[in-house]
């Protein structure tokens, strides 16, 4: 199930990203040629038409191509760490973000490669969009936490999304939250563990735990000094110590 609306997410995003912005390009040409042909007819009308044509551009580029990148988050395919950047980055205008990654977890995805698979991936980021949705939405908080790291003892990816909000019973929204209901999805589909840890009025956290044993090829990645343990990426998205 998870795999087909990824599938359908994926068909929609191209549809979008292809056929409708050829459209609304060759659209916004035709205003731009008709505006040029008709400076001298229709003088009162220019400003107007500049409007209508800057706002169509507006949404040919940010809005369509917005949409069909959330759609389908080609940038997972460099890395999950990656992805939970442009979603830190993304959600930085509607709520502070901090997003915090650990080295062991870094080592994994080098220079714009990955040894976590293409799925799970995938299922990081759409929890985390999910989850950070929630929290910009509707906790009514004041900031907003992520963490991605890998632990090497119990070898497992870990993902956390948590915040200052209203919070809630997470024993009945799990079952009426359409969020919710997605995030568990994915969870299952990752054959991971979920935790939610949250009550009215005292805020969220979100903990994803996702079983992952690192490739013998690529366990000499992992191996670091105590010193390199953790990292943390602010909301301006600079790297600094914080072991």
């Amino acid at each position: 199930m998870v795999q087909a609306a990824d599938s359908t997410k994926r068909a929609i995003a191209e549809e979008l990203h292809g056929t409708v912005q050829s459209k609304l390009f060759a659209v916004w040409m035709q205003l731009t040629q008709f505006r040029e042909t008709n400076l001298d007819t229709i003088p009162d009308q220019i400003e107007e038409l500049d409007k209508i044509t800057a706002e169509l551009d507006s949404v040919r580029e940010d809005d369509i191509r917005g949409i069909s990148h959330r759609l389908h988050p080609s940038i997972v395919r460099v890395g999950a760490g990656v992805g939970l950047r442009s979603l830190r980055n993304f959600y930085t205008s509607m709520i502070p973000v901090e997003l915090e990654i650990n080295e062991a977890v870094q080592q994994l995805e080098p220079a714009g490669t990955s040894v976590i698979p293409d799925n799970v991936r995938l299922g990081i980021y759409r929890i985390a969009e999910l989850a950070m949705g929630n929290v910009a939405k509707h906790a009514e908080a004041t900031f907003c936490k992520v963490g991605w790291s890998y632990d090497e003892i119990d070898q497992e990816l870990i993902v956390s999304v948590s915040d200052d909000g209203k919070g809630f019973d997470p024993a009945e929204l799990r079952q009426t939250g359409l969020g919710m209901v997605n995030i568990g999805d994915y969870a299952d589909a990752m054959n991971a563990l979920l935790e939610i840890d949250s009550q009215p009025g005292n805020g969220t956290r979100l903990t994803l735990r996702i079983p992952f044993v690192v490739p013998d090829s690529e366990k000499g990645l992992s191996e670091l000094k105590p010193s390199e343990a953790t990292s943390v990426i602010g909301e301006t998205g600079e790297q600094a110590s914080a072991a």
